[in-house]
């Protein structure tokens, strides 16, 4: 039996006194994950009836960090340098990527449910590149349009809210979903694989890739 001290966290955790029926589940899992026999990644990755599945937490993982996001991350104060921007401006403009995720990420909590992971990660994906095609553009006639540069900036705030509404939480919720308790821990070890090679990729990269378009445009 769980002690006193989980009794009182579940009560707080819930707001109420009676949590009997949320203890009683917890001690049913608790027993069902005594018999189970989880599944190591070899065998995940052999399975051929989880082999769409994997692919897909693999392709939802790249895609996460391939995005491009993690990009005007790392190097937000220089894209909006090279965009044009007052350097007084920059912390300011900033602040308000991070206000735009915080929005965007309540957004997604509240009509995930109801429109549906593959929607809002489809729309999300699709926005993304709309916004991504607007910033090319806006910093490619920043020299010859004097208000390219905010144009650059709704872009990158573009950019980061699409993510931030579907691609930024569904792919963690869909490992969850797709495989039972047996999967899921090799399932996210694959994911995480994936999520962090791809994140490490991107920082590494980016600035060459960078060096290498200012070589070719000149």
């Amino acid at each position: 039996m769980l002690g006193m001290r989980p009794l009182a966290a579940f009560q707080v955790f819930h707001g109420k006194e009676d949590v009997t029926k949320e203890l009683e589940e917890v001690q049913a899992e608790m027993k069902t994950r005594k018999h189970i026999r989880l599944v190591s990644v070899l065998e995940l990755l052999r399975r051929r009836s989880a082999r769409w599945q994997v692919i897909t937490v693999i392709v939802t993982m790249g895609c996460y960090q391939l995005c491009g996001l993690n990009a005007i991350w790392f190097y937000t104060n220089s894209i909006f340098t090279e965009a044009g921007i007052n350097k007084d401006h920059i912390p300011y403009i900033t602040l308000s990527t991070g206000a735009t995720e915080i929005i965007a990420a309540i957004i997604s909590c509240l009509t995930i449910d109801r429109l549906g992971r593959r929607s809002l990660l489809i729309s999300g994906f699709g926005f993304m590149a709309l916004f991504f095609g607007l910033l090319t553009i806006s910093l490619h006639l920043q020299s010859k349009v004097f208000w390219m540069p905010y144009v650059s900036v709704v872009s990158i705030l573009g950019v980061i809210a699409s993510f931030c509404i579907g691609p930024g939480g569904i792919p963690f919720v869909l490992t969850g979903e797709m495989f039972d308790q047996s999967c899921r821990p090799s399932a996210y070890m694959i994911g995480g694989t994936v999520l962090w090679l791809s994140n490490f990729a991107v920082g590494l990269l980016f600035p060459f890739i960078q060096v290498w378009f200012k070589c070719k445009h000149l």
